[in-house]
């Protein structure tokens, strides 16, 4: 009887020990995540080379100066433990942020994205949606594209492939490759651009900033 209560009573303390450590291992990797240059950032709970699927996840990215740069939400996240590459599918929506600032400059919606902290990349595709400088209702430019580049702290980004810009603010549309943003000025460069716009001046011959400079003829 002695025996038996015995290893009732160690088989008791081995499952809540098993319980105790997936409770914090799941927690562990649902806390907010700082992805900053040089850190161990690797989760409690999981042994290198294993990694862990959590749905629908939010998470936020920060620089060496541990302040946030982006934020990531998506239904599936795919992450090993030493966190050198997140992989984002499913309803993903990418908030590119101003590091000095923490104001929104990029809205980017997609079917994946991926980050890889050997190249510090944000690559977000599979045909995106993205609105500068992030605002639904004021948007200046949105662009329709295959993929969005981003080097994570820099002011450019580059929606590459075939692309579709819309312009309201200059109520215009235009259809060309490869076009790059600047985060800060919106100010937007592109390759075989065509397109139709009517703008507004005023007095002056200078377009809106967002707008490039048209060559005269």
């Amino acid at each position: 009887m002695r025996s038996d209560s015995f290893k009732r009573l160690a088989a008791v303390v081995f499952c809540a020990a098993v319980l105790a450590g997936g409770y914090y291992g799941i927690k562990a990797i649902l806390a907010p995540q700082r992805f900053g240059q040089g850190d161990n950032i690797g989760a409690p709970g999981l042994p290198p080379g294993v990694g862990l699927r959590v749905d629908r996840l939010s998470f936020t990215g920060y620089d060496a100066q541990n302040r946030p740069v982006y934020k990531l939400r998506a239904d599936v996240v795919d992450a090993g433990s030493d966190r050198m590459r997140v992989e984002a599918r499913g309803n993903v929506e990418a908030e590119l942020l101003d590091a000095a600032t923490g104001k929104r400059r990029a809205f980017v919606v997609a079917p994946n994205a991926v980050f890889s902290r050997a190249s510090n990349t944000l690559q977000v595709g599979g045909k995106i949606v993205a609105r500068f400088p992030g605002d639904k209702t004021a948007t200046d430019i949105r662009v329709n594209a295959e993929t969005l580049l981003w080097n994570v702290g820099t002011k450019q980004v580059l929606c590459s492939g075939a692309v579709h810009l819309d312009l309201p603010n200059a109520s215009g549309t235009a259809d060309g490759r490869n076009v790059s943003v600047n985060l800060e000025t919106r100010v937007w460069t592109a390759e075989r651009l065509r397109g139709e716009f009517v703008i507004q001046t005023g007095a002056g011959e200078n377009p809106p900033a967002f707008v490039p400079a048209l060559p005269k003829f």
